[in-house]
């Protein structure tokens, strides 16, 4: 390990890249290079003491709940005093998952809301949380490009008054494209030393390297890794995922206001 420098942590792990959707803002609408697979068990408890003290995140370049394997994962984070959180496009939250999930009390939940299905989801989800008590943090996510459609799905799922303080209009990142340009040393995951595993066991840099561009090395040598000066998706990264400006977020309530 080099010297007078803090271990990297994941924030994320990821449980597959595979998805469920193509949405047309996301790199795997056009196909992503890199293999796919399945997380294993053994690499996950690898991964776990290196996870972020405040919690890591299941779900990277791929649709977490795909795993087979996604409630046991989340258990054995929890026995290992770590919390998980989720993120999912809610399509494959049953009941039975959602449950588990919320019984477990893993850090949170975030629905990202595509389509009045996933808002059915989302909507569901949040019901079930309610009748347990409302153990979990629940946020749905509505991206500025289905803004518009999202009033309609809103009127037509029945939303409420109560569900509005868990929703929130989320920014979209711009994959690395028409963006000015930045260091690397102005991103957050510089700032404060985070990485990710994607499902095979190898550290990459940055949470939107879908094709694996800015690898560091892999899980098994963790605590030699250490951040480089010459990652290749840095310089046209989005402006608000570099300086993680808040101020891009805002509350579903002030787009929409349900019936009384």
């Amino acid at each position: 390990m080099v010297k007078d420098k803090k271990m990297l942590t994941l924030s994320h792990i990821e449980l597959t890249n595979f998805c469920n959707l193509k949405c047309f803002h996301c790199p795997h609408s056009g196909g992503i290079s890199y293999r796919g697979g399945y997380l294993t068990l053994e690499n996950f408890k690898k991964a776990l003491p290196y996870a972020s003290p405040n919690g890591f995140n299941f779900a990277l370049h791929g649709e977490a709940l795909l795993h087979p394997q996604v409630c046991e994962f989340a258990k054995v984070a929890k026995e290992a005093g770590i919390q998980p959180f989720l993120a999912t496009n809610g399509l494959l939250l049953t009941d039975t998952i959602c449950e588990k999930l919320i019984k477990l009390r893993i850090g949170g939940i975030e629905v990202g809301i595509y389509s009045e299905k996933a808002f059915l989801s989302f909507k569901n989800l949040f019901a079930i949380n309610e009748s347990l008590g409302n153990l979990v943090s629940i946020i749905g996510d509505i991206y500025p490009c289905h803004l518009l459609n999202s009033k309609g799905w809103a009127e037509n799922i029945g939303l409420e008054k109560k569900h509005l303080k868990s929703l929130r209009v989320s920014p979209m990142h711009n994959w690395t494209k028409d963006s000015e340009k930045h260091s690397w040393k102005e991103c957050s995951f510089i700032d404060r030393n985070w990485c990710v595993m994607k499902w095979d066991g190898k550290i990459f840099s940055c949470c939107y390297d879908f094709d694996g561009v800015n690898y560091i090395g892999d899980i098994d040598d963790f605590p030699n890794l250490q951040h480089r000066t010459d990652y290749k998706l840095c310089e046209h990264c989005s402006p608000s995922w570099v300086h993680q400006n808040n101020d891009v977020w805002y509350d579903y309530a002030s787009f929409y206001e349900p019936a009384k």
